[in-house]
């Protein structure tokens, strides 16, 4: 058997194993049901604003005018400090630019409960020596890597469904075509973003023995690299070495959010190539001393 089979057949094997868990479930609707609760919300506030905008012009607002409008331009200007960027973001149907927000703030959370007994979990339980025996260490952590992705994938995509068919019942004049593709783009987005921080989680899973151990360092890798990340972003910070504080924040996952949303598809490509290079970056060196010591 090639690696790449070995590789193949331990993700799906991990992928079906989490599917079949109970906890796998009922993270999976968490997806669903947070994506349902927050898409609720959010097209009720859209509603009032258009509601208030309309009372104002004294005609019927359809969301894309509501997002062209100078004031939103403005806003969203002030709030991404780009210019290129604020432009793009304004031609994104709302509902899809809101479960972009929601996916990449919650989907890393999320990742925290679903993937860090991927490794540990195996090792406490003495199952994976049964599995070493059938395949190398370095295929079988890197297939957990793989069906741990898929399934963090699944979860994104779930809850995209969620939020597009909230639009599809209560978002009056919701572009539908617009904001399935949308989903489906910032949906990927989201994926690789995540993808990061799921990394992150891996490494600690192969550092530690138990769950519990490994959730308690994945959590304190995640906070330092997001709080490490905003440090070096902060403005008098930034204002004083552009060029090496600008470099050293591109070592952090919220280093290239930012770069995500840009038009230009360097930029985009660049960020989401950073970001996968930060996953495996942390995936190997989990894997470094995983691969050292008794399993």
């Amino acid at each position: 058997m090639t690696r790449a089979q070995s590789i193949r057949l331990v993700a799906s094997f991990d992928l079906l194993e989490s599917l079949r868990s109970r906890k796998a479930v009922v993270l999976l609707a968490l997806y669903l049901l947070g994506a349902l609760g927050a898409s609720a919300i959010f097209i009720r506030v859209l509603s009032v604003i258009r509601e208030r905008l309309e009372e104002q012009v004294g005609q019927a607002v359809d969301v894309k005018e509501l997002m062209a409008s100078p004031g939103m331009t403005r806003l969203v200007g002030a709030l991404a400090g780009d210019a290129d960027v604020a432009g793009a973001i304004v031609t994104i149907p709302p509902l899809a630019l809101f479960y972009g927000w929601l996916a990449m703030n919650f989907v890393p959370l999320l990742v925290l409960f679903t993937s860090a007994d991927a490794v540990a979990g195996d090792v406490s339980s003495g199952s994976v020596r049964y599995s070493l025996f059938r395949t190398d260490r370095f295929s079988w952590a890197f297939g957990k890597l793989v069906g741990q992705t898929t399934l963090m994938s699944l979860g994104v995509l779930v809850g995209a469904l969620g939020c597009f068919v909230m639009g599809l019942v209560w978002l009056d004049g919701m572009p539908a075509g617009d904001t399935a593709l949308w989903l489906l783009r910032i949906s990927g987005r989201a994926i690789v973003y995540s993808f990061a921080y799921l990394g992150m989680v891996m490494c600690a899973s192969q550092l530690t023995r138990t769950h519990a151990r490994a959730g308690g360092l994945a959590l304190a890798i995640m906070f330092l690299c997001s709080l490490g990340g905003r440090v070096l972003s902060a403005e008098p910070i930034e204002e004083s070495a552009p060029e090496l504080f600008g470099a050293l924040v591109k070592l952090f996952p919220n280093g290239h959010h930012l770069a995500l949303w840009h038009p230009g598809l360097g930029q985009s490509l660049g960020a989401m190539a950073g970001l996968l290079i930060i996953g495996l970056g942390f995936f190997a060196l989990g894997f470094w001393r995983f691969s050292a010591r008794d399993a």
